[in-house]
């Protein structure tokens, strides 16, 4: 997901890119089926205040202020699948699903355009003569950009055909708009009926109807028939999917900012890391992320001011025993590492090979907890960092192994409010059981912690996740038999 956003693409996803080469879709596919889909689900929980943000018509009411206080529960899910008709791209989307407030909006694709968007049972747009959506991949979800043909006169004798041209078409407001129409005064003018549209909240319950009569406040009518109506009659459903049908570019820009967001902050480390060089090349780039290899650990550590690399040493001879400095000379760098209990300085390169397998890991964490609001993180805003490494005990001793728990412990915790989350995949036993004994110490609660082991069957061609988890001492629950026997 991170490799896709942000790219101009032709499909929603790029199975092969700067991080992970999954192939193509009849590759990444289950029993590479090509007739099979795959569906990404995500929830999130916004705000209505959140929703209106982004709607340069919302007209705000100042009895609307407690709007940041209202949760609004989101559930997106995309199902994706193999473009099968000449010219079409690998990976195609199919049906992408919102569900909000007790509806379900429901969008079908069709190559780079929809057949449909429904709420529930009721069709919002569908595909007709003179009337086009053109679907763009950019970010996290697919764009839907919809237009209508204009036809103008001809402009001189000797044409024999208005010209025709596309313009920007708005389906989603008309709706609401017309809605509002049934509840006032027919001959309420059109700009007074737009304001009372402008200012419907998306929302549910008895909000949804406080709302509703603050937007026509100074409409006698509006107000007598919004206050007879009940929370569930058919009147007040028709209401409220109107007000929903009328958001959506705003949910549809929300749900997509905040994926966008949630995969640009991701940090991603290799199971293989670089192994250490001798010297580096010296370049004069301002170094702002670590590459998934950690290929570039020397520029960055030589970029960084000596305050921040003397922070960096405190963090690795606190709970590792050593530190890495790099020594400029000429136009290379030299990685030099020191260890607290002996007054040696080697190369890096000259020590062991476990030693530069973990300096990324070392650095992309302490960076991530340690840069808040710094450039480091200026990309994803206030989103968390999530940090995915895979297999960092490759090449460790045991007793390191089981100190990266206590790195991923404080990394987790984070110096404020944007806590980073960490995806790790692992089989080593010591790490694993160190984080019980983390539990029982007390420095970490056992639901922050989850556990997921993905087994196959004999025949190896279907995987179960299993999730196991530790309990408030730190004994690990609903442990598999046969893959370590857990200690605490």
């Amino acid at each position: 997901m991170k490799q896709s956003v942000g790219e101009r693409k032709q499909s929603p996803v790029l199975w092969f890119g700067q991080y992970v080469d999954f192939g193509q879709y009849s590759v990444a596919v289950h029993n590479k089926t090509p007739s099979a889909s795959i569906s990404f689900g995500f929830r999130l929980t916004t705000s209505p205040r959140e929703i209106q943000r982004r709607n340069p018509m919302f007209h705000p009411l100042r009895t609307s202020n407690n709007l940041d206080n209202l949760k609004l529960p989101v559930e997106a899910e995309i199902s994706l699948g193999k473009g099968v008709t000449q010219g079409a791209a690998d990976t195609i989307v199919e049906k992408m699903i919102f569900s909000v407030i007790g509806f379900k909006v429901e969008i079908k694709f069709s190559e780079k355009s929809i057949e449909y968007l429904a709420i529930d049972n009721f069709k919002v747009w569908t595909a007709k003569a003179g009337f086009f959506c053109h679907v763009t991949y950019d970010s996290a979800l697919p764009k839907l950009n919809f237009y209508k043909e204009r036809a103008t006169e001809p402009e001189t004798q000797s044409d024999l055909e208005a010209k025709i041209f596309l313009e920007e078409y708005d389906p989603f407001s008309d709706i609401l708009i017309k809605e509002v129409r049934v509840h006032v005064h027919g001959n309420l003018g059109e700009d007074k009926v737009r304001q009372i549209a402008s200012r419907m909240i998306l929302a549910d319950g008895e909000f949804f109807r406080q709302q509703a009569l603050l937007a026509g406040v100074d409409h006698e009518m509006w107000s007598n028939s919004i206050a007879k109506i009940r929370d569930s009659s058919p009147q007040m459903n028709r209401l409220k999917r109107a007000v929903l049908c009328a958001r959506l570019p705003e949910l549809f820009r929300l749900v997509d900012s905040t994926l966008s967001a949630h995969f640009a902050a991701v940090k991603y480390i290799e199971p293989l890391r670089a192994t250490a060089q001798r010297y580096y090349r010296k370049q004069d780039l301002a170094i702002g992320e670590l590459d998934a290899k950690g290929a570039n650990v020397a520029q960055f550590l030589q970029g960084l001011p000596s305050w921040r690399r003397n922070e960096f040493d405190v963090v690795t001879r606190r709970l590792f025993g050593f530190a890495v400095q790099p020594r400029a000379e000429g136009g290379h760098i030299e990685l030099v590492l020191e260890q607290v209990q002996g007054k040696a300085v080697v190369n890096l390169a000259d020590a062991g090979v476990g030693f530069s397998q973990m300096l990324p890991i070392l650095l992309q964490f302490w960076a991530s907890a340690s840069w808040q609001g710094d450039t480091y993180n200026r990309i994803s805003g206030n989103t968390p960092t999530t940090l995915v490494v895979e297999q960092p005990e490759l090449h460790l001793h045991p007793a390191y192994q089981a100190t990266l728990a206590d790195l991923f412990c404080q990394t987790a915790a984070g110096n404020g409010n944007n806590r980073s989350r960490i995806v790790a995949e692992t089989h080593s036993a010591a790490l694993v059981n160190r984080l019980g004994s983390l539990i029982a110490e007390g420095q970490l609660a056992a639901e922050d912690i989850q556990i997921l082991l993905f087994e196959q069957d004999g025949d190896e061609s279907t995987t179960t996740i299993r999730k196991a988890s530790f309990d408030n001492d730190g004994v690990l629950t609903n442990w598999p038999y046969g893959f370590f026997e857990p200690e605490v």
